[in-house]
């Protein structure tokens, strides 16, 4: 199921349309806006639970796959468990929302025997995220009538239309929340 980052409502407003005028058509533009960001972003920001096995890289740090992480629930090395640090000076694990660090422990070089079990993401939409969508979808609303036009003339002058998938606003936020590969 797709994260609905907007909704009709947000466009409405965001337009100063008051009226039912072309709600099908806007739900649908949410809808495909919606849907763009997730595919975007690679990723589903919503909170839930996370369990991943990994390979071990014989180093005390390993990012996370998913993130913001707000809990840790396990960490196992070559089935061992790690416990969490009572202390930041205390062996055990620490984890910050993009990082998980042990402390007197590593996480031997293997394959596949880092076990994770973790809560990742964010408890509702980010505002940015929201508005970035909402402006998505408006643009693409304001953009209905003019589809595959790239210019026009208007009393002797040339009125080029951006062509672009986004605006440079729009990929700014999502790039921010964009998935990118662990650093291992």
């Amino acid at each position: 199921m797709t994260t609905a980052f907007t909704d009709v409502t947000k466009i409405k407003s965001y337009l100063k349309i008051t009226s039912g005028t072309d709600d099908a058509l806007i739900t649908t533009l949410a809808n495909a806006a919606n849907d763009f960001l997730s595919t975007f972003m690679n990723r589903d920001i919503a909170s839930q639970s996370y369990d991943e096995k990994r390979d071990g890289n014989g180093k005390s740090r390993m990012m996370f796959g998913n993130w913001p992480v707000t809990a840790v629930n396990s960490v196992l090395v070559n089935g061992v468990a790690i416990p969490p640090a009572p202390s930041v000076i205390d062996n055990g694990y620490r984890f910050s929302q993009f990082e998980l660090i042990l402390v007197g422990y590593c996480f031997t070089a293997g394959m596949l025997n880092v076990e994770l079990s973790y809560t990742a993401g964010f408890g509702s939409i980010p505002n940015d995220l929201s508005q970035a969508a909402t402006e998505l979808a408006a643009l693409r609303y304001k953009e209905k009538d003019r589809l595959g036009i790239t210019n026009k003339t208007l009393a002797n002058e040339i009125v080029a239309y951006s062509q672009k998938d986004m605006p440079d606003s729009v990929k700014t936020v999502l790039n921010q929340y964009k998935s990118v590969i662990p650093i291992l």
